[in-house]
């Protein structure tokens, strides 16, 4: 089912064709090599030469294996040299005309079988730093060469033809289990043959098997048929270990470990499998919550509580209520006022309640814990009534001032958003802000459709135009409008639709919706979500990218939130309330799998390989998930700050200092960073953070602490168990850094919430 159907006119919006002529949806994906014909653009790229024949030009270190679907002639091929810059590629083939083939599919598979061979090319240093980094290739052995060679031409004759991604979301809650929420992730790969009119390969019904030799295993047919099936046995493709995870349940753990068909990858340990049809459960964990596992400290809550006094007094700048601004920065201090909201909500209920009845289910917290917790709420004095509505009340407008069709002139945002019907996406138009000296808060944008800056140029507004970051603005926004709807059903069941779009737009999990791509910023093999959209704000080489996994997280988080509380919002209305269960199970899925992926690609810590170049595995943690070190020892910092597709890197596209790509994987200060940030990676990345915002404030004129990052320095120091230098460290911090760039998004009240929640060393 879709979460909606409704075309984009329907709820008011006009559609601009922002970008002329696209050739791919915005969630595509790349090809791995140009094919280009010549001459007279002939209907057929031929290579003909016998299945399975390797191939290699005696001045290039690689050797390629080819079949094709056609094998009639001699050898007609030639290829460039190839250098580790992979995107250098280029491959180029002699052509026949239509004429003198028969008029029927061409296929030619090609898979690198030896990439470190003769030492005559430039790939000779990139081989040789593999081996100082302690990866395999597939040339290390003259074993797992010929395995790996027999593997590939017993699966010559099948290819991938539409492979396509599924996702089983679960349609109803048990009874009380809802904490065994889980959705089947399917990836179908379509396998052909290639010499059968295109008829395709039954797949088997429920689990790949990891080819023998590749881990010691091989998986069940999980279909009622158990006949065996010998075209789905030869499909053959690499599976990553978290994919392995899920298709051999005991393949990590396996004594058995014979790793002739696996090798050490940029993306981890990498191994063929067995299997058209790939299916993997991913749990979507614990109910998401606005609180913690546990109640705030007892000797905390005094604080917080004054903290709350100050924070509700929070008062908009006139430029965030009439939407001219960007769509990044005003949409964290939404979410920030919907903290202090919620903050005030939960120290209430525990100031309100009889000790008869929990309002708040608190996983990890012992009776005592939460008696104390109560005693100590009892006796503070919290914001009143009147000045939390007067807070949700702006919180209502700057919410949905975004959301109003047609700009300023209909009573909208001056930055106002738009549908792009080129790639189906709710882009802003963008605003060229201006503002009279002394009164930078109270600006105004001089432009209006169909001037947008955003549009023309990918380097305003963020890239949010050209669809870079959608989920890390969309994220604030649909948290802070899921606090509203909490508050407020009436006004949830009003903007329900509206909401939608920004979910639709950056998670839209239905085909049936042609309005927006099928989850636009996910890639379903890797795990994590891309930031980048249309193209990279420096034209990077290396492919997409994502910069701040926490903020992936937290929008994930965000949607899982807002469908809990809109099905609260529809208990009585069956259509509706299956509507916000899919929100609800979209973002749990999300969340789990980005929380996953951060942990393999983002946080490093522990990085040991052994003599073969295996990935290790450490197991214990607070989630009780295997860690699996990703990366080769050499690269000894405890995060990457921007990966790509085909690169990982200790940077930020904004900023030098060393802090800043650690504390960009740390922000926003949610219930969610618990799942996030595990106590081992937390307690190897302080003291090097610490180290950093120190240096960043001598060598930059208090950098760190002007910026913000000094905030999150405080709530990683309470991830390590340390609440009570946290709390001190809190207290210390200036109240103009909350005002900052860097730190609007916090306030005093979350920050001494999220470290007074944190478990105890």
């Amino acid at each position: 089912m879709s979460l909606r159907n409704n075309p984009i006119k329907k709820l008011g919006w006009s559609s601009v064709d922002a970008f002329v002529n696209p050739t791919k949806s915005a969630n595509r994906t790349e090809t791995l090599a140009t094919w280009s014909t010549m001459g007279n653009s002939p209907r057929f790229i031929r290579l003909t030469m016998a299945e399975g024949r390797m191939f290699a030009k005696t001045s290039s270190d690689l050797v390629y294996s080819f079949s094709s679907s056609r094998a009639k002639r001699k050898t007609a091929a030639k290829m460039t040299h190839l250098t580790p810059r992979m995107f250098m590629r280029k491959y180029s083939f002699w052509m026949v005309s239509a004429e003198e083939e028969e008029e029927e599919e061409l296929v030619v598979r090609m898979a690198l079988l030896d990439e470190c061979t003769t030492g005559r090319g430039i790939i000779k240093a990139h081989c040789d730093n593999l081996k100082k980094l302690g990866y395999d290739t597939v040339s290390d052995k003259t074993k797992k060469s010929k395995e790996y060679l027999k593997v590939l031409r017993e699966g010559a004759m099948l290819y991938p033809r539409s492979p396509s991604v599924g996702t089983e979301f679960p349609m109803e809650d048990g009874g009380g289990e809802e904490e065994q929420r889980a959705t089947d992730v399917v990836f179908d790969w379509d396998a052909v043959p290639v010499r059968s009119e295109g008829a395709r390969v039954a797949p088997r019904e429920v689990v790949a098997s990891v080819v023998a030799g590749s881990l010691g295993l091989r998986a069940e047919n999980g279909g009622e048929d158990d006949n065996d099936n010998d075209d789905d046995d030869a499909f053959v493709m690499f599976a990553l270990p978290h994919h392995l995870e899920s298709l051999s349940t005991n393949a990590m753990g396996s004594k058995a470990y014979d790793d002739s068909l696996c090798l050490h990858t940029f993306h981890g340990r990498t191994c063929l499998v067995r299997g058209s049809a790939w299916r993997m459960s991913v749990s979507h964990g614990a109910p998401q919550s606005f609180v913690a596992d546990r109640p705030p400290a007892a000797d905390a809550i005094p604080s917080i509580a004054e903290a709350l006094r100050e924070d509700v007094g929070f008062e908009l700048s006139p430029n965030v209520l009439r939407g001219a601004a960007d769509t990044y920065f005003p949409a964290k201090i939404l979410a920030k006022m919907g903290r202090i909201i919620e903050i005030n909500e939960e120290l209430k209920s525990l100031k309100n309640s009889d000790g008869d009845e929990d309002t708040y289910d608190y996983p990890d917290a012992s009776d005592g814990e939460i008696e104390d917790a109560v005693s100590a709420a009892a006796d503070v004095a919290l914001p009143t009534d009147e000045e939390v509505e007067a807070l949700l009340d702006d919180l209502q407008r700057a919410v949905e001032i975004w959301l109003i069709p047609g700009g300023k002139e209909e009573g909208g945002a001056e930055a106002e958003f738009l549908y792009d019907a080129s790639w189906g996406g709710f882009v802003n138009c963008g605003c060229k802000y201006t503002f009279k000296k002394g009164h930078e808060d109270n600006g105004s944008c001089n432009n209006t459709f169909p001037e947008c800056p955003a549009l023309a140029d990918v380097n305003e507004d963020f890239g949010n135009g050209w669809y870079n970051d959608h989920h890390f603005h969309y994220g604030y926004h649909i948290y802070a409008a899921a606090i509203v709807a909490k508050h407020r059903p009436e006004w949830g069941r009003e903007y329900y639709e509206r909401i939608l779009l920004y979910i639709r737009d950056v998670a839209n999990p239905s085909a049936e919706d042609t309005d927006f791509p099928v989850f636009r910023q996910k890639d379903w093999y890797l795990g994590n979500s891309w930031a980048a959209g249309l193209m990279s704000m420096e034209l990077s080489p290396h492919g997409r990218e994502q910069e701040s996994s926490s903020e992936a997280i937290a929008a994930w988080e965000g949607i899982a939130l807002y469908g809990n509380v809109m099905m609260d919002v529809f208990t009585e209305d069956d259509e509706e309330l299956d509507s916000a269960r899919l929100v609800r199970n979209v973002g749990e899925l999300l969340t789990a799998m980005e929380v996953s992926a951060a942990n393999r690609f983002w946080h490093v810590w522990g990085s040991k390989n052994d003599e073969e170049g295996s990935t290790s595995v450490t197991s214990g943690n607070v989630n009780n998930n295997p860690h699996i070190n990703t990366y080769p020892k050499k690269y000894t910092k405890p995060v990457v700050g921007m990966m790509h597709e085909t690169m990982a890197s200790f940077q930020t596209w904004f900023a030098p200092e060393d802090v800043v790509s650690y504390g960009i994987q740390l922000i926003p200060f949610t219930a969610v960073s618990e799942r996030r940030d595990e106590p081992e990676w937390s307690s190897i990345l302080y003291p090097v953070y610490a180290e950093s915002c120190e240096t960043a404030n001598v060598a930059n004129d208090n950098f760190c602490e002007d910026n913000g990052w000094s905030i999150v320095q405080a709530g990683l120091l309470a991830e390590t168990g340390e609440i009570n230098d946290a709390l001190e460290m809190a207290a210390e911090i200036p109240s103009k850094v909350f005002k900052s760039e860097g730190g609007d998004g916090n306030s005093l009240s979350n920050t001494l919430w999220f470290i007074a929640t944190r478990k105890q060393s």
